[in-house]
């Protein structure tokens, strides 16, 4: 029994982080928000507005999205992205995230923020989808969709009405109204 209650502790850890907290769906707007952090960083001059980040997995593989607004001390506007952080296993590799679509076809561009071999051979990639704000904004009614296409892989990504308002609500918060 001794050898066995780490083993159970771990078991616990490891499907306890499976678990989630209120899916995006269920969440109002207003707790989106309160979701949302802000981060300045004084060297750069820019303040970040990131929105909760949203958390797939699935066999071999898991993934992180979310939505980020950066602006630059001096700038008018806020820069916009969605952003896509994949965890593949050996047996998938990399994906090579190169190019993303919204549903009606309109092809937004990526950017390749980083990637690395991470322990038994996972791969890690992140990449940014930039979009306009008025990208998002013409999407609080319907929600978010958008596939990423890489060399080896597709990845959908579907955010709620709910979740972009809340989103854009707080940015306005930070940045001023749009």
């Amino acid at each position: 029994m001794k050898h066995l209650r780490p083993i159970l502790a771990a078991g616990t850890l490891l499907l306890g982080g499976c678990a989630s907290g209120p899916y995006i769906e269920d969440m109002s707007t207003a707790q989106v928000a309160a979701g949302v952090t802000v981060k300045r960083d004084e060297y750069r001059k820019v303040t970040t507005v990131t929105s909760p980040v949203v958390f797939r997995h699935e066999p071999a593989r898991s993934t992180k999205y979310w939505l980020e607004a950066a602006r630059h001390d001096g700038s008018p506007e806020a820069s916009f992205q969605i952003l896509l952080n994949t965890w593949r296993g050996h047996s998938l590799g990399w994906a090579f995230w190169s190019q993303a679509f919204d549903a009606s076809g309109e092809q937004l561009p990526v950017l390749k923020h980083g990637s690395e071999v991470g322990n038994g051979g996972m791969t890690y990639e992140l990449v940014g989808v930039v979009c306009k704000r008025s990208f998002l904004d013409a999407r609080t009614a319907t929600g978010l969709n958008i596939r990423i296409d890489g060399t080896r892989a597709s990845q959908v990504i579907e955010l709620p009405a709910n979740y972009v308002v809340g989103f854009l609500a707080r940015a306005d918060e930070v940045f001023g109204s749009k």
